[in-house]
């Protein structure tokens, strides 16, 4: 059988909750994946499985009860969803959809130490983004920013893309999408987590950002393709960004704003918070202020944020230092280039990497001057 089918299947039965989440938890810690080749496999292994659950798992009689109610009507609802999987393949095949789920080599490491880690995820994109970086930051503010939200981003964050610090973000209207925005167009990386699934787009007016984020960054969501967005999924994406990320920023929120639920999820996840500090006669800086007092980090400039994360000048100079780049010809950078400029895609076949990685590994040849990149092209600066 097909292992995304499979994943599929493992999907429809936790987001249909036809199985509670601990026990999808033990079945992947029983080695399902690699048990399950058939259709019949799938259905005698969980109920193999179930014994040994109970017995160990199963804190109390009636949640044993309930499972085994779920688990007699396995045989009906099997079917019903290999049909439905068949159906979600083919329309992540039409989007360029992927699936990975929590055993995959390619799952976040930080994410799976989160609360509530989700057990599949849908991407479009190149994953390799989430094992490129070293440093992740999740960037949520108001939906009705502010110049002054506006003028940090554009400002303070955008000095960030001089480092190897990726932003994550939910692609909301205001700030969110002014921070994916700033970092694609400065050369960043960033990565967009949805509360729908990725063949939409919420608002549609983020259509165009999200296609280019799709080609230039990541796309990420819990949710399967045909599921819209809803408000109850909102709160629940919020521990993803969070949980993407070594440490949280809040650029502007009210008082009752719902990028303090990501803040929230931060700190339950032992992960930095940070603030922007702002006036208190501004509704916007309400819940930031409020962060502040409650211990979260307050944010002055960049540096503060570098700090945060343990990065500051030297790190990248030292990054530059220990690249290969020079204008000898032995470099692999310099050498492919030598002959013309080349495409981003033409110059990540040359060095046999994705295109992803291959931007990463340009940032020391940028900040050093030596090489340049205008409409996709990759050229040498110095001959």
């Amino acid at each position: 059988m097909n292992d995304d089918l499979l994943k599929l299947v493992l999907y429809l039965l936790r987001f249909k909750n036809a199985l509670p989440r601990s026990y999808m938890l033990y079945l992947f810690e029983q080695g399902l994946m690699d048990k399950v080749v058939t259709k019949e496999d799938l259905r005698d292994f969980v109920l193999e499985m179930n014994s040994a659950y109970e017995l160990h798992f199963a804190p109390s009689l009636r949640e044993s009860t309930t499972l085994q109610g779920k688990l007699k009507n396995l045989s009906d609802v099997l079917p019903v969803f290999y049909k439905e999987a068949e159906a979600i393949r083919q329309a992540m095949a039409k989007e360029k959809i992927n699936v990975l789920i929590l055993e995959d080599e390619a799952y976040p490491d930080l994410l799976k130490e989160a609360v509530d880690a989700p057990l599949i995820l849908f991407y479009q994109g190149d994953i390799s983004l989430l094992d490129s970086y070293s440093y992740y930051l999740s960037v949520v503010g108001s939906r009705n920013m502010t110049s002054y939200g506006r003028r940090f981003i554009l400002g303070e964050l955008k000095a960030l893309t001089s480092y190897p610090v990726c932003l994550v973000s939910g692609l909301a209207r205001g700030c969110d999408t002014m921070a994916h925005q700033m970092a694609l167009d400065n050369q960043g990386f960033t990565i967009a987590c949805l509360a729908h699934g990725l063949d939409s787009c919420y608002p549609k007016e983020h259509l165009p950002i999200k296609k280019r984020i799709e080609k230039e960054g990541l796309v990420i969501s819990e949710l399967g393709p045909g599921v819209k967005a809803r408000p109850s999924f909102f709160p629940a994406r919020n521990r993803i960004i969070s949980g993407l990320s070594q440490a949280t920023l809040i650029v502007e929120a009210k008082a009752s704003s719902g990028s303090l639920i990501t803040a929230e999820f931060a700190a339950q996840q032992g992960r930095e918070v940070m603030a922007v500090p702002g006036s208190i006669y501004q509704e916007n800086s309400r819940g930031c202020n409020r962060l502040i007092q409650d211990g979260a980090f307050p944010v002055t400039n960049y540096q503060d944020i570098l700090d945060i994360l343990g990065l500051g000048p030297e790190d990248l100079l030292r990054s530059i230092e220990q690249s290969n780049a020079s204008d000898n010809s032995s470099d692999p950078v310099i050498a492919a280039l030598k002959e013309g400029d080349l495409s981003e895609e033409a110059l990540a076949n040359e060095l046999k990497t994705s295109v992803i990685d291959m931007r990463i590994r340009l940032l020391p040849y940028e900040a050093k001057g030596l090489v340049g990149r205008y409409k996709g092209k990759v050229f040498l600066t110095k001959a």
